[in-house]
Formats: C-alpha cells, structure tokens, sequence
C-alpha cells in the first residue's frame, strides 16, 4: 500500500469513535489452544545496567527483560513452555539512523528454548541460541558437568530462603548472565478505573477522573510472572562499531510448527490500540517489519480508531493519528545506548528523538509508562504529566492495593539495585 492510500484509510478510519478494550501492557489478551498463559508475554525491558545499579563499569552491558505467564498466583511455581522458543529480537542502527523508522531488520536474535521442569526439584534447563546472518549458536554454559549441561531456572517452590541460579557463560568472547525464573511482576496500572474514565469520555457512563493515591488500585498487586534477564555488553549488539541505538522487541514462537503466536514492544501499544480479538491474534503473529504493510491495513485502521478515543478523553484534539504512527510503530522499544541516566531517572521518556517524537530512552522496571503513553495519547505529552492513574511502582503508604517490593538488592525506593532487578515472587 503507498503512503497516500495508507494515510487515507487512517483518516477515514478517524470517523468512528468505537468502544474498545485496553487490556495494559500485554498483560490480558486471551490464553487459546495456541496460546497458554505460558507463552504470554507480558512486557519487554531494556535498559543500560549502570542506570539501574548505578556502577560506573556496568555501563557497558545492556539489560534484556521478557517478562510472560501473567497474573501467576502467589507461591505457586510457573513453568515456560517446554514446545515454545523466547525470542529477543535486535537490529542495530547507526547515530544518523535514530530517528529513522523501525525496519524490524533481524540483526541478531536471542533465542531460548526450555526442557520439562525436574519433578523433584521444580528446575528447567534451557538452551540459548544467538542467531546471526542466518547461523545459530548454541551459548553453552561456563560451569560444565554431569549436574549442569545447560543452564538451569530458578525454582521458589516452598522455598524460604531465596537462592538463585546466575548462569553465566561467553559467546564469541563476550561475557553473558542469564536468570530465568519467577519474580515479582513489576507493572502497575489502575485498569478497571481506567474502564470507567474511558466509558464516561465515550458517553457512555458517569464523566469520571482517576482515584486519588490513597484509593487507586494496581491490578497486578500479589501475582507474579516468569522472566528472562539477560546481561550482555552492549558491543556484543552493535554488529558494528557505529552502531549504538538498537530497536528490540520480544516473540514466542511455536517449536513444533515454527508459528509465531506471540510479540511485544512498548507497552499498551498492540492491547492498548487494537480492538478485534482476531486482529490483536493476527498482530501477535508478524513481524514489526509488516506493521504498516498492506496485509495490516485493516489492523492499523483499528488502531487509528483508539488513538481518536484515547485523544478525546480531555474533549479535545491534540494529537493526530499520524503522529502517533510516527512514535509508536512499527512496535518496537528503540533504545540508545549513548545516554547517560542516573538510577532514579525514568528512562521510557527520558529521550525523545527528531520530528517523529520516538521515545529513545528504553525501559527500566520502575518507569510509570502507563502515565507516559495515556499523556501522549490524550494530551500529546510525553512527559507523562497530562494524565496520572495515581499508582506507582512504590505505591501509596496507607493503601493496600498498590506497593512493589524493593528490586533485587535494592535497599531504598528508586535506590540502586542489581542483577537480575526483579523483586523476589510473591
């Protein structure tokens, strides 16, 4: 489809203001006979390590995050998939490219694949995979030996005193550490309050605003999720020496019939903007690459119907459909490495890029992106100033229903933490 007809159809698209769903994160979107809760992805984190733990030296790695198996009950282990493969997908780019869109050009990707969990011990080994130029490399472990030949997750059943499994390894002379396992799940939102804003903007129900501190309520309070960190250095990624920006997102893939049935960007941007559940099913399954293609038309235009009604919750135009296509797709989380951010900065919106408004910061676990990407959407502000659910990753003292845990050797609210940065599970 060319650019004039594509534009078209968003703008007839803008006619019709439907009632839609947004779902948060990617944290709701229907578990099929294809899709279990075990590979449903959650949300993708990217981040440069000394933004998080605050040493000098870590400047050099990069974080990989990929969170799946929501709404994981309180101390009951949660397996991954054992017919699945998790995928980190990366393409580099160079300086003058950050501004540039998306391709979803498969530089490298960063594969996972899980055995059955020990019936004793609850622990699954994996495998991990870099894939490059079309060549796969198994990553092999550094400890070998009869009780480790792969790497191994991290198992909390009845577990009192928490103990973790670092696998770390070297891959074509770059040092890597991965955790797999339980944790935390660390999003939070006001959703169903959300639900009775976004009615009464549509007229259909009470015109209403969101809670106060002492009263919002984070949906994700008590439940845990499954999680991928990996450590790596960030030259590893840059499959050139003038290549610091990256664009990373997340899939899962069916290993039996090599189907993708599953991927994730930004947050709230597939869920948050596509309505039709055979629509959000067909988005799962192609690549950023395919985003703005022909074949998407009809998904895009959905979308371009929800960014007119998440716009009009302040009753007035501040942004555009095209602008909104411009900083979020294709759906991908462009990071660059180049920024300097101190541990209590919030990197989602910490940089945004050139006249398309991309927001170049990456993901850390305590950025309020809720309040970041309904600001933008609403108000056409990133500064996530315009609209706030009131929940924070900290919480409220005195309320109940919202609060995380400190991350992982973290000794204060938005202090340093460390690998693997996730909370311990609940």
């Amino acid at each position: 489809m060319n650019k004039k007809k594509w534009i078209g159809n968003l703008f007839l698209a803008m006619l019709v203001v439907p009632t839609f769903t947004l779902h948060a994160s990617d944290h709701d979107d229907g578990v099929t006979s294809i899709k279990p809760a075990s590979r449903n992805l959650t949300d993708l984190y990217v981040f440069r390590e000394d933004q998080q733990t605050g040493v000098t030296t870590d400047s050099q790695n990069m974080i990989l995050i990929m969170n799946s198996n929501p709404r994981s009950p309180a101390g009951i282990q949660r397996y991954f998939s054992t017919n699945s493969t998790y995928e980190f997908h990366i393409t580099a780019l160079s300086a003058d490219e950050k501004n540039s869109a998306p391709t979803g050009r498969d530089d490298q990707i960063i594969q996972f694949k899980f055995s059955e969990p020990d019936e004793k011990t609850h622990v699954q080994k994996f495998s991990m995979y870099v894939i490059k130029g079309g060549k796969s490399v198994e990553v092999t472990p550094d400890e070998k030996g009869p009780l480790k030949p792969k790497f191994q997750s991290t198992s909390i059943v009845n577990s009192k005193n928490e103990k973790l499994t670092f696998n770390n390894a070297t891959y074509d002379n770059n040092r890597i550490s991965v955790f797999a396992g339980l944790r935390e799940d660390p999003f939070f939102f006001d959703v169903d309050q959300f639900f009775k804003v976004r009615m009464g903007a549509l007229g259909e129900g009470p015109k209403v605003g969101f809670r106060d501190p002492a009263t919002a309520v984070d949906f994700t309070i008590g439940y845990n999720v499954n999680t991928i960190v990996v450590q790596l250095p960030i030259a590893m990624l840059k499959a050139g020496t003038e290549k610091p920006i990256f664009d990373v997102w997340e899939t899962v893939t069916s290993t039996s019939d090599k189907k993708q049935v599953e991927r994730l960007a930004r947050p709230a941007i597939n869920e948050g903007l596509v309505v039709s559940n055979d629509f959000l099913n067909a988005f799962n399954m192609i690549p950023p690459s395919a985003d703005l293609s022909a074949a998407a038309a009809p998904v895009v235009n959905e979308a371009a119907n929800s960014i007119v009604a998440f716009d009009m919750l302040d009753g007035k135009t501040d942004t555009t459909v095209a602008q909104v296509a411009n900083a979020f797709l294709p759906d991908v989380m462009r990071v660059d490495s180049r920024l300097d951010l101190a541990v209590a900065t919030t990197a989602y919106n910490a940089d945004v890029s050139g006249d398309r408004g991309m927001l170049t910061g990456g993901r850390k676990l305590e950025d309020d992106v809720m309040d970041i990407t309904l600001s933008f959407l609403v108000a056409g502000d990133a500064t996530g100033a315009a609209v706030k659910d009131n929940v924070s990753y900290e919480g409220t003292p005195g309320n109940p229903n919202q609060g995380h845990k400190l991350l992982y050797k973290q000794t204060e609210r938005k202090g340093p933490a460390s690998f693997p940065f996730l909370a311990k599970p609940n």
